[in-house]
This record gives structure tokens, C-alpha cells and sequence, in this order.
């Protein structure tokens, strides 16, 4: 469990580290999923679902997000936000 928490925060890092500077219009995210031994998650910017079903090596279409910062949740796909492995 710490494997799959440990390569998801590396991803979303990794990811997230250039996005403000490199669209137009705000900020956005991507985020992909890297851990071959974990099963697909949903993705919450806030308490909104932004992203469904993430499996390994896939990775999101850029989301538009308000403001400066977003707080992220990582959850099991079908699970509820309570259920969040990384928040």
C-alpha cells in the first residue's frame, strides 16, 4: 500500500510540477497513473470527481481547475471520497 500511495504522488508531481506555466486560461492538471501493481482510481479536485476509472499507464486530458491551488484525492475506481489513499 505505501508502493502504490509513494508512485501516484511521484506521477502526480511529476505531472503537475510545469502545468500552471504551460496552458492559457488558468490553471490545469494531468494526471497519470505509473504503479503496474495497483488497480485504476477516480481523481477528486476538491470534492468534485474529475477524473473516473484511471488504469495503469493511462493519463487525463489536461482539467481546467479554479484558483491558484486544488486539493487532490486518490481513491480506489467506484469507491467513495472518504475512501481516499492519498489526499
Amino acid at each position: 500500500m505505501r508502493r502504490f500511495v509513494f508512485i501516484l504522488i511521484v506521477g502526480l508531481l511529476m505531472l503537475i510540477g510545469g502545468v500552471a506555466s504551460a496552458h492559457e486560461h488558468g490553471v490545469h492538471i494531468r494526471v497519470g497513473h505509473f504503479s503496474p501493481t495497483s488497480p485504476a482510481v477516480d481523481v477528486y479536485v476538491g470534492d468534485m470527481l474529475a477524473i473516473r476509472g484511471l488504469s495503469f499507464m493511462s493519463t487525463s486530458e489536461y482539467i481546467g481547475i479554479d484558483g491558484n491551488m486544488a486539493e487532490m484525492s486518490i481513491v480506489p475506481t467506484g469507491g467513495v471520497l472518504a475512501d481516499a489513499v492519498y489526499s
